[in-house]
């Protein structure tokens, strides 16, 4: 099943053209159908019934689309599902306050540190669930045109996935069981929208492909797409993101670049912290706002929020532009919120500068950066953490040229993202640990959600070297029952247990699900004779590994937007 799941979400012309495609069929039989009505109204019941068999919600799925009749059309009926899960998740925006004032009852004689943690996550939950609404409106916006959302499908595509795993980071964030299932009670069939949204959207390609159906996808279609703009993402007469215009498209390509602003902490510049630059950030801004941050150490807690969008900002090198921050777990800070650079707005930039969280490994969970956002390159940066440095939340992301260092899961999360050209640093743990470099996230199988290592090199740093064999080291492990992670042409250290990956403790029915997977890799721990024989589990050949390349998973339908932030790429596999 979990190949078949990749292959729908990672698909060329993805899987909202298979809804389209019933659809038309449909309301194509509908119109031969007798005046009485009879036939008519058996076609849509069969169309309902298509459209909503592989969902995981089947009976909530046909209710939904109840009010279905002859009249309604294609871009109709999408926006039926969309807007149902939107009023469903808006009924729910006051659910983390009503829990939180019934914490007392929920959960009782709890420390003040887990309560507090309590209170903070379902503080977190209420944003994550008004920020799902932003998703579906961007979905909403291109179906009032079927040949857009085809064309458009692979953003279709990430913004449900988005939307999905907003509610995911809500949940993660709940730790008391109590508290957590009132939350999934409260939540009640939002969560099978949600889920039956997504699934409608990127499961029906076979029944498309068995009724034959064709869109007109072509010239003309793709002219009109180019002047489209939708919420958030305006396009250029190019076809375009607006943010990258012809005079940016070579700012990661420039040393020099003239900022907006100057961020120095000798007061050399226009800002003493970068927190400062970005409150002083105009609310509307025509182009890419540009932040130079010069060399020294910003101590520094730091959220780029999603008004902030077309955010370039660099500094003087990862080794001299240093912004740093200690928040952990044990000391009582959620996961998600312990990162010291934290990124939402989407078409965000960054080059030539470092992220550390100097907790360390008895920290836990400690977040060096944290990128929640869509379309965000980064180049020549480094990530410098132990467990949980660098945590890929959600969204696009591409990584080029890059070091991170960690030891537990220390490159998580549920975005798709590619890191080609990097330096993976295995750092030496807590005596009582194993290292993890990756701990991929994926709640639902049609998520996009994929963490790809591509001609990288994974190393130990200088002190776990004289002891990388005594301490088990594994390339990753399944966080989430749908984890997808693909190491390919990468150079593996030999601290790599022959295994290769490692179970998620107490979660054995993950390695069914989750997707593993190795291509041509090299070094020695590269050999896969010794590989674990979960289902999840395998070596792939060329013509999949394809689907896990920069042209194939990063690619919108309307331009390289890698390429045109001038960023260096491998845009297929990098040998022949």
């Amino acid at each position: 099943m979990a190949k078949k799941v990749l292959i729908g979400a990672v698909s060329g012309i993805l899987l909202v053209a298979a809804v389209i495609g019933v659809v038309a069929g449909v309301m194509r039989s509908s119109k031969h159908a007798s005046s009485g009505g009879g036939d008519a109204m058996s076609s849509t019941s069969k169309y309902v019934s298509a459209f909503c068999e592989p969902t995981q919600y089947r009976e909530t799925c046909e209710s939904t689309l109840s009010k279905v009749s002859n009249s309604t059309t294609p871009n109709e009926m999408i926006q039926m599902a969309i807007n149902a899960t939107k009023d469903a998740i808006r009924a729910r925006f006051d659910v983390p306050d009503k829990i939180q004032k019934n914490l007392p009852n929920l959960a009782p004689n709890l420390p003040q540190r887990n309560m507090s943690m309590l209170q903070d996550a379902l503080t977190d939950c209420k944003k994550l669930l008004e920020d799902t609404i932003d998703f579906l409106d961007a979905t909403y916006a291109l179906s009032n045109s079927m040949e857009d959302l085809v064309l458009r499908s692979t953003d279709v595509i990430t913004w449900m996935t988005s939307m999905n795993l907003q509610v995911s980071s809500c949940l993660d964030g709940i730790e008391h069981p109590v508290v957590y299932e009132a939350m999934i009670k409260e939540l009640g069939n939002s969560t099978q929208l949600r889920s039956n949204a997504l699934t409608m959207v990127a499961r029906a390609s076979k029944v498309f492909q068995s009724l034959g159906i064709q869109l007109n996808t072509g010239a003309d279609s793709r002219r009109r797409l180019l002047a489209h703009e939708e919420a958030g993402y305006e396009r250029d007469s190019e076809g375009y993101p607006k943010w990258l215009s012809t005079a940016d498209r070579k700012l990661l390509a420039q040393e020099l670049v003239k900022p907006n602003v100057v961020v120095a902490k000798d007061g050399s510049g226009n800002f003493k912290t970068i927190n400062d630059a970005l409150k002083a950030m105009p609310a509307k801004y025509t182009g890419r706002y540009i932040i130079y941050v010069k060399a020294g150490v910003y101590n520094e807690k730091i959220l780029v929020d999603k008004q902030k969008t077309n955010l370039f900002i660099y500094g003087d090198g990862s080794k001299k532009t240093i912004v740093t921050g200690h928040a952990s777990y044990k000391s009582g800070v959620k996961t998600d919120q312990t990162a010291t650079f934290a990124v939402q707005a989407p078409g965000f930039i960054c080059k030539n500068m470092g992220f550390r969280n100097t907790a360390g490994p008895e920290g836990h969970q400690a977040v060096a950066f944290r990128v929640n956002a869509d379309l965000a390159v980064l180049f020549r940066c480094r990530f410098d953490g132990y467990q949980d440095t660098l945590y890929v939340q959600s969204g696009r992301h591409f990584f080029r040229n890059c070091v991170v260092s960690g030891t537990v899961d220390f490159i998580f999360g549920g975005g798709a993202s590619i890191l080609q050209n990097c330096l993976i640093l295995i750092r030496r743990p807590m005596d009582s640990q194993f290292t993890a470099v990756t701990a991929a996230a994926g709640d639902h199988p049609d998520e996009n959600s994929v963490i790809v290592i591509h001609n990288s090199r994974i190393r130990p740093d200088t002190k776990l070297f004289p002891d990388r064999l005594k301490i088990k080291s594994y390339l990753g492990r399944p966080w989430k029952a749908y984890a997808k992670t693909v190491v390919m042409e990468t150079d593996i250290g030999d601290l790599i247990q022959p295994e290769g990956w490692k179970e998620w403790d107490g979660k054995p029915e993950h390695e069914k699900t989750a997707f593993y997977a190795e291509f041509q890799n090299r070094g020695p721990g590269s050999n896969t004779r010794g590989r674990v024989r979960w289902p999840a589990y395998r070596v792939i050949k060329r013509q999949e590994a394809q689907k896990f390349t920069v042209s194939n998973l990063l690619y919108t339908q309307s331009g390289d937007w890698i390429a045109l932030a001038g960023a260096p790429q491998i845009k297929g596999l990098h040998r022949a």
